[in-house]
């Protein structure tokens, strides 16, 4: 969520730990890759090569700008940022302009972690189709690019809202469960899991 910042939501990771995960990668020669890197090995049932990564960071705090994003690029990193996108543009959390840079750079792709950040399965279903649908219309059309991946607010989800999800044009989506994804099927990409 957030690295060496003073985040009230999220308990920050400390960036001298941030940095020694990079560092970790870096030195026993993982393979860090995009999200649509690994969604075409799933896809076309490549084999994996282990250790392969794929950094994420959910809801879009100011210091992936200003902390993370640097650090990335330090060490050819690429990573994806879930952003809620009525947070965008508030304190603490990125504006337009930020990710816009981001994007354009190359190395960061920006997915949807929903309108409000609400629990999907606490909504009606004209309320989830809103958090989901509209969170891409938004991103889309404010950053002149294809918005192919969800993360669950909450880790929240469940077969209705994977089919929406799928249904809304999403390429993969993402779960808050907490395990390695192996032996991997296309049916996976609509509840992958994620170590926090």
């Amino acid at each position: 969520h957030s690295i060496g910042s003073n985040c009230v939501e999220n308990q920050p990771l400390p960036l001298g730990l941030f940095k020694r995960h990079l560092d970790f990668f870096k030195e026993n020669k993982y393979n860090v890759i995009s999200l649509y890197k690994l969604a075409e090995m799933i896809r076309e049932r490549k084999k994996i090569i282990t250790p392969t990564v794929s950094l994420t960071f959910d809801d879009g705090y100011q210091d992936c700008f200003s902390v993370v994003y640097p650090m990335l690029k330090e060490y050819g990193f690429p990573a994806t940022i879930f952003v809620i996108v009525n947070k965008i543009g508030q304190k603490g959390y990125l504006n337009f302009d930020q990710i816009n840079k981001m994007i354009a750079e190359g190395l960061i792709t920006v997915g949807s972690h929903t309108m409000n950040h609400n629990y999907l399965l606490h909504l009606k279903e004209e309320d989830i189709v809103y958090e989901i649908e509209e969170s891409k219309n938004i991103l889309e059309n404010n950053l002149g690019c294809g918005i192919d991946f969800f993360a669950y607010p909450w880790g929240g989800f469940s077969s209705c809202i994977q089919t929406m999800v799928k249904n809304t044009g999403y390429k993969v989506a993402f779960t808050t469960n907490m395990r390695i994804n192996k032996n991997l099927h296309c049916k996976d990409l609509y509840a992958m899991r994620r170590i926090t």
